[in-house]
């Protein structure tokens, strides 16, 4: 099995946990990143270096409106994310979330709220293949 095949696999089983199961996915895969790091090991350090740092940049977290709506919250996270492909974002999420309210009515500090964690998730998923 290749590199890529492994982390295909890896973004797989990532997709199917819940969110309190990725942080400890990601927790674990640090702390093996640490446990593996030798005084002058200079390879596994800058890997190890480059992972918690990401390859990807950091998103510019900006705060949050109390009264946000859906469409600027939107805006909002695609400054957040500029890393990402955030038009594809927003389009997933207003397919998978937006849609839904129409039937579940869940308030739009919820959806705010699920956008949120929409948009984290991506990053998160993007910093693994990266």
């Amino acid at each position: 099995m290749t590199q890529q095949d492994d982390a295909t696999r890896l973004v797989q089983m990532f997709d199917l946990l819940g969110g309190e199961q990725r942080e400890t996915l990601l927790a674990f895969a640090e702390f093996l990143i640490d446990r593996n790091r030798r005084p002058g090991d200079a390879e596994v350090g800058e890997r190890a270096a480059g992972v918690s740092a990401g390859v990807l940049a950091q998103p510019a977290f900006e705060e949050r409106p109390d009264e946000e709506t859906v469409t600027a919250a939107l805006s909002r996270l695609s400054r957040v994310y500029h890393m990402l492909d955030t038009d594809a974002l927003v389009e997933r999420a207003s397919d998978e979330l937006l849609n839904r309210d129409a039937i579940s009515n869940t308030s739009q500090r919820g959806l705010v709220d699920e956008l949120e964690r929409f948009f984290a998730e991506h990053y998160q998923r993007a910093k693994l293949l990266a």
